[in-house]
């Protein structure tokens, strides 16, 4: 009796709407997304495990690229969300702009009171763009800030990077 299975990947809002603590009576599992490996069709047969159980064996055994991966290019642009792996690229574009409204945009407002959501997609495209870039946290809040404001680093958006 009692017992229920919620799935899903919205654990802020279910987490936030519980009126009562859940402290030992769920578990939340944290998905990551695929593995190279795992986009070629081979589960995930690890190399670690392999090395861990004999490096000497390992370092000696013949490795072949994975095979079946898609390019560079479009393995980075696709990324590795499962449903992203396997759409037509063509239907990219939907699917990470309605990625970035139906969990992105409501996690992010469950977490910081955003009053402009315009601008909040302009920040996030922006961060995008810095992507892989040394991080500076001063330099990105200034940079991004006044690139969004037109005006010195403020705001709710800037006042919560500076944290």
């Amino acid at each position: 009796m009692g017992q229920y299975y919620l799935i899903g990947s919205q654990n802020f809002s279910v987490l936030k709407s519980a009126s009562e603590s859940m402290a030992g009576r769920v578990a939340i599992f944290h998905l990551n997304p695929f593995t190279p490996l795992e986009i070629a069709g081979m589960g995930d047969q690890g190399w670690l495990n392999d090395y861990l159980l004999n490096p000497e064996s390992f370092m000696h055994a013949p490795h072949e690229l994975i095979p079946n991966l898609p390019s560079l290019n479009e393995f980075l642009f696709r990324g590795t969300y499962p449903r992203a792996t396997m759409l037509p690229i063509s239907e990219l574009e939907s699917f990470f702009l309605s990625y970035i409204q139906t969990y992105v945009e409501r996690d992010v407002l469950l977490i910081e009171n955003i009053e402009n959501l315009t601008l909040f997609g302009d920040f996030f495209r922006l961060s995008a763009v810095l992507t892989a870039q040394e991080i500076n946290a001063s330099h990105f809040r200034k940079r991004t800030c006044t690139f969004l404001t037109n005006k010195p680093a403020n705001g709710s958006i800037c006042l919560y990077i500076s944290n």
